[in-house]
């Protein structure tokens, strides 16, 4: 006899532990619904979503649920094609200082024959490189200085450096001189006549 309670007793947690699992594979469905429980006189355990007398309710709690967050789109920026940068021309070609040293700026000379004309370059000017004189818009010499005859009137001077390829590529400031020769109407005076003889 007691062999067969035991038995029912057995039968009867098996049974509720298979409804048991099955209200847990069933919990995502039932969520949100009202459930209720109660145990008969035979000590089965029941389950109803109707109310019953002795029956109590059964909050089922809603499932937990996991999204997960959409991956990060990693673009790889394209690079644009870099920019071919034109080469960079050095200012007056390279040199750093192109000067007309003497005379200097607004010289006056008087009762003379010739004129040194002297030029300065820094650096000096290349194998490949010309430097010429220019005086009153003409090349007077293919150097840094020149001596030129005293014409009268104002001259203005200047330094330019030319390449192989005969361009122009850097130019000095100019400058200007002046000359007083001697003439009729103005003859000379002071040192000018000095060694000369008297007239008799």
């Amino acid at each position: 006899m007691r062999k067969n309670r035991r038995s029912v007793s057995a039968a009867r947690a098996g049974f509720v532990g298979t409804c048991v699992a099955l209200l847990c594979l069933a919990a995502p469905a039932i969520a949100g619904t009202k459930l209720y429980k109660w145990v008969d006189a035979q000590g089965v355990t029941h389950w109803s979503d109707t109310p019953v007398d002795g029956a109590k309710k059964v909050d089922v709690p809603a499932p937990q649920s996991y999204s997960a967050p959409p991956a990060p789109r990693v673009s790889t920026p394209v690079s644009a094609p870099a920019a071919k940068t034109p080469p960079v021309e050095q200012p007056n070609g390279g040199y750093a200082r192109l000067a007309i040293v003497q005379p200097a700026p607004g010289e006056a000379f008087a009762n003379i024959s010739n004129v040194e004309i002297v030029a300065t370059a820094e650096p000096l000017p290349e194998a490949n490189h010309d430097p010429f004189i220019v005086m009153d818009g003409k090349r007077v010499a293919n150097a840094l200085s020149v001596i030129v005859p005293a014409v009268r009137g104002s001259h203005v001077v200047h330094l330019e450096i030319e390449d192989a390829a005969g361009k122009v590529i850097a130019t000095s400031p100019s400058i200007t001189f002046h000359v007083q020769q001697p003439s009729i109407a103005t003859p000379p005076r002071g040192p000018a006549l000095k060694g000369r003889p008297k007239a008799r």
